[in-house]
């Protein structure tokens, strides 16, 4: 079933391999990004290849994040 579910755990775990070979997650810079206390974020990039910004909700529960905050990820 997971095979064939476009959202399974096992869909995201191999996006996830896939994304770990992009340049910018190789050799890239990392900058940690403030969101709040609830959320863990970070950018990887390196010059020349996309920039990812990465964020993660820490909690159990839903939360809202402005991502807008002034932060300069490009």
């Amino acid at each position: 079933a997971q095979v064939n579910s476009a959202d399974s755990h096992l869909k995201i775990y191999k996006d996830l391999v896939q994304l770990r070979q992009e340049p910018s997650f190789q050799w890239g810079s990392f900058k940690y990004v403030l969101v709040n206390d609830r959320v863990f974020s970070f950018t990887r990039k390196a010059y020349g290849f996309p920039v990812f910004l990465i964020v993660m909700n820490m909690t159990d529960s839903n939360t809202n994040a402005n991502l807008l905050t002034g932060s300069d990820i490009a």
